[in-house]
């Protein structure tokens, strides 16, 4: 965001608004493949694990014998579910529980050995397939519930610097570990080195958990949201949806 022509905005502000845009972003990526995903279309799948593969997780597990998995922790989003039945690695569809109780009815569209689903429940995945076949492993790929980023206060050199944070110069220029660090400039505290030299001032921050390859995007989002050009990505993108259908 240009801070020349544009307010300069607290931190605290700041953090807000990149949070806000990096759950837009997510949101955003995820709910255009979420149709497609059903259907498991290879390109789309790999198009979301490339572009948010840095927040994308694996969970290999052996299903219990009702077909049952936990989900992690820090799950957030199912991006796809491979399970082996008779050795045989298949890709598992998710389904509300509605939607796999219509299918039994009909031997055509039930889950079987070949065709398997999967229904998300609160702490667990129950995948369903064939009577004959023998499941016996599921990985799981998700999106993980990732560190909100922020940037802190301004910090001089009485402060003591938290170890393997990293922190940028806000003003002026400081000494850390022998190295001078001008203003923009990032360092990452080490062991050993936890204060630094010169009356410059570092702000502390957690970066995006996001590609290199999505700031751009999000550094746009963050300044329309901060200056109120839009309120909600999704709700903008929707409305022009429904305008270009009209």
């Amino acid at each position: 965001m240009d801070r020349v022509s544009s307010p300069r905005y607290p931190n605290d502000r700041m953090t807000q608004g990149i949070q806000v845009a990096v759950d837009d972003f997510i949101q955003d990526r995820y709910d255009n493949i979420k149709e497609a995903e059903k259907q498991y279309a290879f390109e789309t799948i790999q198009r979301l694990r490339s572009e948010l593969r840095t927040i994308i997780f694996t969970s290999t597990q052996v299903p219990n014998a009702q077909g049952e998995i936990t989900l992690p922790a820090d799950y957030r989003y199912d991006v796809g579910l491979e399970v082996i039945i008779d050795g045989i690695t298949r890709n598992s569809k998710p389904a509300s529980i509605s939607e796999t109780l219509g299918t039994y009815n009909n031997s055509h569209t039930r889950p079987n050995d070949q065709s398997p689903f999967h229904n998300e429940r609160v702490n667990t995945i129950t995948i369903k397939h064939g009577k004959l076949g023998t499941l016996s492993s599921a990985t799981l790929y998700y999106i993980v519930q990732h560190t909100p980023p922020f940037i802190g206060l301004p910090e001089d050199n009485t402060t003591t610097l938290l170890i393997g944070s990293t922190y940028f110069v806000e003003s002026g220029s400081i000494i850390y570990n022998g190295v001078t660090y001008n203003l923009g400039d990032s360092f990452v505290v080490v062991a050993g080195f936890t204060t630094f030299l010169g009356a410059g001032t570092v702000v502390r921050t957690l970066p995006l958990p996001l590609p290199d390859t999505s700031h751009e995007e999000i550094a746009k989002r963050t300044a329309q949201i901060l200056t109120g050009v839009v309120e909600n990505y999704n709700k903008t993108q929707l409305k022009a949806q429904e305008v270009q259908a009209n």
